[in-house]
């Protein structure tokens, strides 16, 4: 964590080893279609997915990313942050800035484009400390988590009982069903992933090597023996791994990362997706943000919350950068002659006072909206993201994933939130309360 006082700006974390991440593909399509759709921008980007140091590995690591390049793009274009040629729609540009909380950005848009954030805050301006309680939960449960310590799943039950626990509650009913859909459709685009992958290289080769040590064993053409009550030869799924009786039905994307056969490069980092406890993970997480909404009391994190001295102004400092994030974001979205630009949003990440001027900024902007929204509703509004022009990763392969799945993109539903001008100013009206309200307290506990 010190090492970012060393920054001028704050750089993603890295997560395993793989080059492509969905919002990392989204941005560049983003920036190909700012530059018109040229066959210059096109070549860059193919060039850029040629150069041998995108991977290791050879040929078959070359093949990898094409592959998982093509179902990123599937994977979009079902989050309707995609059209069917490639272009940014929607909440691109949201998904895009908040590239640095990623896979907490997917699991944040799945709540938004479904609609879930509009009747969270329909009461904002009714009930807005409940509501904004709520809010808050949601969000400590997408961004900055911290897994607890020493946790004993046995004593869970007392723990929540009792008043001194210190994890967060679970997540509201809706918003938990929500995230576990999303994360079973990302499963199953991921699924058809490696079997395609399979189909298409690994259909002849058998899978002879053990899962950790990755010696070979067997000869090239095993012969297969069928007894009777045997279960199906799987395809997806190690063969060792099937040996305890399991077959290709995954329960979980970590589940099918940790399972997959040999010669399937899948990185679970670079899914989409993050596990939501108690479904996917055991141990709940610190909810030192969510106690620092109610009390904004920053020793007592250090001291109930067992977070680190040095370590809970970068924690609170990076949850109010993606409020303001979002905040700035979303009055984007709403009024697109707004003044936010590209440029504010490089400042939001490389300034804290910027902060403070975006969401000031936000609130003048939403005094016009109210008044505006009935003849000025938001749009699918195409997203230029030449917002960070020293990311040569500009890189366009959609010609591959529009001709392969052309059916299944014009099967997908309208999002929920569409048509919903009203409902989209009350979710920015309630995250301005909310990055108002952190940022009180965050100020005053450092002032």
């Amino acid at each position: 964590m010190r090492a970012y006082e060393l920054m001028s700006s704050r750089l993603p974390d890295l997560k395993g080893h793989f080059p492509l991440t969905s919002t990392l593909i989204l941005r560049i399509l983003g920036l190909v279609d700012a530059a018109g759709q040229s066959s210059f921008a096109s070549g860059i980007v193919k060039s850029l997915l040629t150069q041998n140091r995108l991977y290791l590995g050879g040929e078959e690591a070359g093949k990898s990313i094409q592959h998982h390049l093509r179902f990123s793009v599937e994977y979009l274009q079902r989050q309707h942050l995609l059209s069917a040629d490639g272009r940014p729609l929607n909440f691109a540009g949201l998904v895009g800035h908040l590239y640095f909380t990623e896979n907490a950005v997917f699991a944040f848009h799945s709540l938004l484009k479904s609609g879930y954030f509009h009747r969270l805050c329909s009461s904002i301006h009714r009930n807005t400390t409940d509501t904004l309680r709520t809010l808050g939960l949601v969000m400590a449960h997408l961004f900055n988590r911290i897994e607890m310590r020493n946790w004993n799943t046995r004593a869970s039950e007392k723990a929540h009982a009792d008043s001194g626990s210190f994890s967060l509650p679970r997540l509201p009913t809706e918003a938990e069903d929500l995230l576990i859909r999303h994360n079973n459709e990302t499963l199953e685009i991921f699924k058809a992933y490696a079997s395609t992958f399979i189909d298409q290289y690994l259909d002849d080769a058998p899978d002879r090597n053990l899962p950790l040590t990755g010696i070979a064993v067997g000869g090239d053409k095993p012969r297969i023996l069928h007894l009777a009550g045997d279960l199906p030869p799987t395809k997806l799924r190690s063969p060792f791994s099937a040996l305890s009786g399991h077959s290709d039905d995954f329960k979980s994307i970590h589940e099918l990362c940790s399972n997959i056969r040999s010669g399937v490069f899948l990185e679970e980092s670079a899914v989409p997706y993050i596990p939501i406890w108690p479904h996917d993970v055991a141990t709940p997480f610190n909810s030192y943000i969510y106690d620092f909404l109610k009390h904004g009391d920053y020793i007592a994190l250090t001291r109930d919350n067992k977070i680190k001295q040095g370590d809970v102004w970068f924690l609170l400092r990076d949850f109010s950068l993606v409020l303001a994030t979002i905040v700035a974001s979303l009055t984007n979205f709403i009024r697109a002659d707004t003044n936010l630009d590209d440029d504010d949003m490089i400042d939001l990440e490389d300034d804290e006072t910027a902060d403070k001027d975006t969401v000031c900024q936000g609130v003048e902007t939403m005094k016009d909206i109210k008044h505006d929204t009935a003849r000025s509703k938001p749009t699918k509004k195409k997203v230029v993201e030449s917002w960070e022009d020293d990311d040569d990763t500009s890189e366009e392969d959609v010609a591959v994933p529009k001709q392969a799945h052309d059916s299944a993109a014009t099967a997908i539903e309208s999002p929920t939130w569409e048509g919903d001008g009203k409902g989209l100013v009350d979710v920015l009206d309630a995250f301005t309360l909310l990055k108002q309200d952190f940022d009180d307290k965050f100020h005053k506990a450092w002032a």
